[in-house]
């Protein structure tokens, strides 16, 4: 049985972040939930949507729904 451990993992969550910023695109996963919660984003994601990640955190508590609400 193949088994990949927490660190190889981690590398490749890594390895996936430093591609997308390379790239210059924003890339976001969300759940696909009541509030299509978002579980990870990149800095260019934060930068399109025009809120730095804490104060998206704070004010929407990661739901893309609650964003969009009074946005068109």
């Amino acid at each position: 049985m193949n088994t990949i451990s927490a660190q190889a993992v981690q590398r490749q969550n890594q390895d996936y972040t430093l591609l997308m910023n390379m790239l210059h695109v924003s890339v976001s996963k969300h759940l696909i939930d009541e509030h299509f919660t978002c579980v990870w984003a990149n800095e260019h994601y934060y930068k399109l949507i025009g809120y730095p990640k804490a104060e998206y955190e704070a004010l929407f508590h990661n739901h893309a729904d609650e964003y969009y609400r009074n946005n068109p």
